[in-house]
């Protein structure tokens, strides 16, 4: 903790601060680190912070379909097509569509008719904050956990079959794991950060919520650290969250 930093937050916090709870780190190159916090392990519904144990858990799931390649990380992502289908519904989000035949441009609601490639999903999560696509991308990262090295091959009839056909409690269990474990690898516990529940009605009807969701100003700057640091799955897929983070709409 860097004390000059400390009173100078201090300084402008009003009310003593009693309403405020946050992490603040500087890693400016050339200068020594710097942090300081407050109230940073109290816990706050997190909203759609909690996107970013999606994209957490789908970095690290492709890491596991293919253990050798980023590349065909990258290819997956972006030849992969599937289907929105219940999980994404509903949301008040929009997304961005575009035809470059036509030069259409507009921008609804995802629906269950969509058709995406992974990484399109996987910024709809991200750069709109759309809650349908993270339903989506989280649905897939269950799927690569099952099926593994198989998963680019799966048949949306075999994907909706292993949904309709697995006991609930065992997929609550299962999400719970996928979201989580990416998070306890890096050394944020339960407290510091955690997601239980799917973000649309679609998807909780199918997979069950377990517990609630929370997040901790320190759990958040765990994360940021490791993102920094190339540690949520490997560099290449830290780098390549980071990527989708700076391209958000607004």
């Amino acid at each position: 903790s860097d004390p000059e930093l400390e009173t100078e937050l201090e300084r402008r916090i009003p009310n003593r601060g009693r309403a405020y709870s946050l992490a603040i780190m500087d890693i400016t190159p050339g200068r020594e680190l710097r942090y300081v916090e407050r109230n940073a392990n109290a816990t706050y519904q997190p909203g759609s912070i909690g996107k970013l144990a999606v994209v957490s858990a789908l970095m690290c799931e492709l890491e596991n379909v293919y253990v050798d390649s980023v590349q065909k990380r990258w290819d997956l992502l972006k030849s992969r097509v599937v289907k929105g289908g219940p999980f994404a519904v509903y949301d008040h989000h929009t997304i961005p569509e575009y035809d470059p035949e036509t030069g259409h441009y507009s921008r609804p609601r995802v629906n269950q008719q969509h058709e995406f490639t992974l990484y399109e999903w996987a910024d709809h999560m991200l750069s709109v904050s759309n809650n349908g696509a993270a339903c989506v991308v989280w649905r897939e990262a269950i799927l690569m956990c099952v099926f593994g090295p198989s998963y680019p091959e799966l048949t949306r009839r075999e994907a909706e079959d292993y949904f309709t056909n697995t006991p609930r409690g065992e997929l609550r269990d299962l999400s719970k794991s996928v979201i989580s474990e990416p998070l306890r690898r890096l050394g944020i516990g339960a407290d510091g950060f955690r997601v239980g529940a799917m973000f649309t009605r679609g998807a909780s009807a199918i997979v069950p919520p377990e517990g609630g969701s929370s997040a901790s100003p320190r759990g958040l700057m765990q994360w940021m650290t490791a993102l920094d640091s190339g540690r949520i799955a490997d560099l290449p897929s830290s780098l390549e969250i980071k990527r989708l983070l700076y391209m958000t709409a607004r």
